[in-house]
Order: structure tokens, then C-alpha cells, then sequence
């Protein structure tokens, strides 16, 4: 009983009044990015844009696409817990609109004892829209409104922590310059700036506000050879939480590189490093990604490097998705695919 209610604090980080919520929307959903050490905020469109950097979308060389990713959440340590996600997009000339489901579940988790009688089942789930233009050739921007609502526990006597519901916004900048024949991209976001979660009983949660920047090199190698190297770094924007240590705020940096044959399959490699005491977002990352005609199969796979925590150890990720490619070429677009 204490393992799991420690668990569940430290997972949906309630303990003090002063607490970071939901853990969704802090988890890098699709396995492209993850296998690239969450380097997401600079790389080529794909559907998974929403989460990383929303103007992204604006140069997606393609009419839309639509993808779906589901990760088994610190399978290593107990059951039940999952990730899923799903986005899609569709342009319209230099504009595009675009829209995803964030959704994680803790399982369930009962106490019957002398202390405690209770049933918890902790859901975070998010919904957003957002619209991207480009400006020229080179720059484009994007705003997302998100929807944010978290359930953690239900007890069957004591109290009951209600369903909390809240709004946020995202504002993304995304910049590319060719050199030569190859590529040079830019792109920074403000990611979950909005109000707290009112979950009742003394319990007033933040959402894990971000900003961060990343750039991305990509170079195209002789005959269908391709080589992308990306690297982001990002700072939460939240109050130190004393109860969960001073993981939730520190600067941490991602990084990887990916190199792709023919736009057919791909190879990724990268690690996430972060600053200060956390072991649980220190770790390397690989993946692979297959694509038929216009159907695209990535998965990706974490090993921690910290001494102290296993939690992320040996996470999968997956995610499978369909672009719908365009009759004519964009004006100044690229492909999104890779």
C-alpha cells in the first residue's frame, strides 16, 4: 500500500499545494521524437507537430495526415499504466488547421485497510485545435487552445478528489533555411501556459508550462541517403516543488540523429540529459521506422542512464500513421515525411 500511494503522488505529482499536473502533456507521445532524445521542436513536420511546436504544420508538404501513438507507461515497475495519442492535421496553401487527444490512465489502484478504503483510478486527458501559417519562405507561426481535464482518485469514504478541468495555450515559431542542398531549421514554443487545476480539498495544481528551442541539421547525402541531426533544450516554467525535488524545473537538453534511406526506413539514436538530481529523464533512446506508400510504423526504446531511478526503463514507444499526399506541390513547403 505505501509503494503504490507513493507511486501515484509521485506520478501525478499531488503532494503539496504547490504540485505539477497532468503528466500527459509532459510526455513525448510519438516515436519518432522519442527516439531522437524528444529532439521534436525543430525536426520535418509530421502529424505529431501539435505536441512539440504547432507551426510546424504550416510547412508540411503534404494535404494532411493522421497519426495514432500508444506507449505501455513504466511497464518495469507495474501494470496498467498507458499513453495514448492522437493528431492529425490538413493544409490549405500556406496555412494549415490541426488537432490531437491526449490521453494517459494510471490503471487502477485499491487500498482496503485500516487507514484507508478507497479505489483510485488517475486519468489525465487533454483535446486541442490549432492553426499554423507561413510568412514568406522561410518563417512560419502557430497558436493551439488546449483542454485539459485530470480525474485522480474517487474514494469510497474520507473524500474524494473531484475531476478538474482547466484551458492552456501554445505559441510556436518554426524557421528553415536552405544551404545549399541541404537544410537548416529553427523552431522555439511556449507550450501548457494557462491556469491551474482546482481538484478541491486543498489540492491547486500548475500545469507544466514550457519553453524551449531547437535546431535541426539536415543533410541530403548522395543518391536517397539522408541524415537529420537535431538537438532541443527546454526550461519548465513551474515553481519548485519541494515534495517531488527539483526535477520538475530543471534545464534539461534532448538530442539525436536520424538517417533515413529513400524515405523507406529510418534509424534514430539520441539521449535526454537533465540537469539536477533527476535520473528518471536521463536516457538513451534508439528507433526504427518503416514506411509503405503513404502508411508510416516507427517505435522507439528508452534506457535509463541514472543510477537511482529504473521508472523509464525499457519504455516503448509506438505509433502508426497515414499522410495524404498532395495532387500538385505547396509553395514553399517541404516533405513531411522524414
Amino acid at each position: 500500500m505505501r509503494y503504490l500511494t507513493l507511486l501515484v503522488c509521485s506520478l501525478l505529482f499531488i503532494p503539496s499545494s504547490k504540485a505539477q499536473a497532468p503528466i500527459v502533456l509532459s510526455i513525448a507521445p510519438d516515436a519518432r521524437a522519442a527516439g531522437m532524445g524528444n529532439a521534436g521542436l525543430a525536426t520535418s513536420p509530421d502529424a505529431a507537430a501539435q505536441h512539440w511546436n504547432v507551426a510546424k504544420y504550416a510547412f508540411a508538404g503534404d494535404n494532411g495526415g493522421v497519426q495514432l501513438s500508444y506507449i505501455p507507461w513504466m511497464s518495469n515497475l507495474v501494470g496498467g499504466m498507458n499513453v495514448a495519442y492522437l493528431s492529425g492535421y490538413k493544409t490549405f496553401g500556406t496555412q494549415a488547421v490541426s488537432a490531437s487527444l491526449h490521453y494517459f490512465s494510471a490503471g487502477e489502484i485499491v487500498s482496503d485497510n485500516e487507514w484507508t478504503d478507497y479505489t483510485a483510478t488517475p486519468i489525465d486527458w487533454a483535446v486541442d485545435v490549432g492553426y499554423a501559417k507561413h510568412f514568406g519562405q522561410w518563417f512560419s507561426m502557430g497558436l493551439a487552445f488546449r483542454y485539459i481535464a485530470v480525474n485522480y482518485m474517487e474514494r469510497d469514504r474520507a473524500f474524494a478528489l473531484l475531476t478538474a478541468h482547466t484551458m492552456a495555450i501554445d505559441i510556436g515559431l518554426y524557421c528553415r533555411l536552405p544551404v545549399g542542398d541541404n537544410e537548416w531549421t529553427f523552431g522555439a514554443a511556449l507550450t501548457n501556459v494557462g491556469g491551474k487545476l482546482d481538484m478541491g480539498e486543498g489540492y491547486d495544481v500548475s500545469l507544466p508550462a514550457n519553453i524551449g528551442a531547437g535546431s535541426q541539421f539536415a543533410w541530403r547525402l548522395s543518391g536517397a541517403h539522408r541524415l537529420n541531426v537535431a538537438a532541443d533544450v527546454n526550461k519548465p516554467l513551474v515553481r519548485k516543488n519541494k515534495a517531488a525535488g527539483s526535477a520538475f524545473d530543471a534545464l534539461y537538453f534532448g538530442g539525436g540523429a536520424e538517417y533515413s534511406y529513400a524515405q523507406k526506413v529510418a534509424l534514430r539514436a539520441g539521449y535526454q540529459y537533465t540537469g539536477s538530481f533527476s535520473n528518471n529523464h536521463t536516457y538513451l533512446t534508439v528507433g526504427a521506422g518503416l514506411y509503405f506508400y503513404n502508411i508510416r510504423f516507427d517505435m522507439a526504446y528508452w534506457v535509463t542512464t541514472g543510477k537511482q531511478s529504473i521508472a523509464l526503463h525499457n519504455t516503448l514507444h509506438f505509433t502508426i500513421g497515414y499522410t495524404f499526399s498532395s495532387k500538385k506541390p505547396r509553395p514553399d513547403a517541404q516533405p513531411s515525411v522524414l
